[in-house]
């Protein structure tokens, strides 16, 4: 494995590189806060070495950022295939190495020490928190929380000491900014997202579908997922007599076109990791139902989301009604939660936010020309 004497200096005038470590639950539940996090840490001029093993990630590189592809480091080849992604970086070595997400922190913190590089561990999921305990954290320079709660696990859970966190909250932005229920006289389009593998919470909206339809109240509802058990949820469609109420969606072009064209966005069950399709749905207008959940920071019943208390079918009717039958209410909530989200939530404040640690970091290895004398 090569050693830092062998790696060529950085460039005077060039910043130090970055390579951000990406896994695949980071693509699958916050993509497109990902990418937009590239582009403003482009804009900050952070030289990028984007490194995962999920091809998937390929589609979020752009031109200043390099992607660095790798094959998970396993037995008995497993100091080989390391050896081989470090080489790919020796071109542009990084000063800090970025790990998004448990899936990354082996192989981030290999990288780390290869290259003598500070360590950021940033923690998505009380999973990732769960993880930490079983590694030597010594070696961090600093952990970074997606929400309040994360940053507080950090600090009362593993006993890290709130100077050793930071918060930075994940940024979002609409293509265009529009209201729910603004077209007077349709019938009301309620979006519901889910795991068809996680059948509990495909159940709950479709009870609470069958609820508000006896009460005759118009809607047409869509579930956006998929999953091994997609048979069984179309089997309990059928059965619940919601063909007519009820499609499913396959998860085809962008979340966000999807929510864009819904009045309300439902999440039927309690996230154990950080996902962005709430906080785009604020964003853009729509309206949120959610059950409570402790994890986010940023549903705040009856202020910016209709949360539900119980996680039942008939507390969630209870909030889906809510919405449909007073519009005032749903529309003064969604415009609560853009104006949340435009606030607490922004593109420019999380790329500034992650490039001034950056630059904190590893300030010391920066190197700065020398002004020539004029004398």
């Amino acid at each position: 494995m090569p050693t830092m004497s062998d790696l060529p200096e950085p460039s005077p005038t060039q910043p130090p590189g970055v390579a951000l470590c990406l896994g695949s639950e980071a693509l699958d539940r916050f993509r497109r806060v990902t990418q937009h996090l590239l582009v403003g840490l482009v804009d900050q001029v952070v030289s990028l070495s984007l490194v995962s093993a999920d091809r998937r990630a390929e589609q979020l590189s752009l031109g200043p950022v390099r992607a660095v592809f790798y094959d998970p480091p396993r037995w008995p080849r497993g100091a080989q295939q390391m050896a081989r992604l470090v080489d790919s970086l020796s071109g542009h070595p990084p000063a800090l190495v970025h790990a998004v997400g448990r899936e990354t922190y082996a192989v981030a913190g290999a990288l780390a020490e290869a290259f003598e590089a500070e360590l950021v561990v940033q923690v998505t999921s009380r999973a990732d928190c769960d993880a930490l305990r079983r590694r030597r954290r010594s070696s961090v320079a600093r952990y970074v929380a997606m929400t309040q709660p994360l940053a507080a696990a950090l600090n009362e859970q593993l006993s890290i000491p709130s100077h050793r966190v930071t918060l930075i909250r994940p940024g979002v932005s609409a293509r265009q900014e529009r209201m729910c229920f603004e077209a007077e006289g349709c019938t009301p389009t309620l979006l519901c997202l889910t795991d068809f593998d996680r059948l509990r919470g495909v159940e709950t909206f479709l009870r609470a579908v069958a609820i508000l339809r006896k009460e005759n109240i118009p809607l047409m509802a869509f579930i956006l997922g998929q999953g091994r058990r997609e048979g069984a949820v179309r089997r309990r469609i059928r059965e619940l007599h919601l063909t007519g109420e009820v499609t499913l969606a396959p998860p085809q072009g962008t979340l966000v076109q999807a929510i864009e064209s819904a009045d309300v966005f439902i999440r039927p069950v309690r996230d154990d990791a950080f996902h962005e399709s709430s906080l785009f749905a604020m964003r853009t207008g729509t309206a949120v139902v959610t059950v409570r959940n402790p994890l986010y920071d940023h549903l705040h019943p009856d202020e910016t989301a209709v949360v539900c208390g119980e996680n039942s079918a008939e507390s969630l009717a209870g909030g889906i009604r809510k919405l449909l039958t007073d519009r005032t209410f749903a529309r003064e909530l969604a415009q609560r939660g853009m104006a949340y989200a435009r606030q607490h939530h922004s593109l420019t404040a999380m790329a500034e936010q992650t490039a001034e640690l950056y630059r904190k970091l590893t300030f010391s290895r920066t190197t700065f020309p020398l002004q020539e004398s004029r004398g």
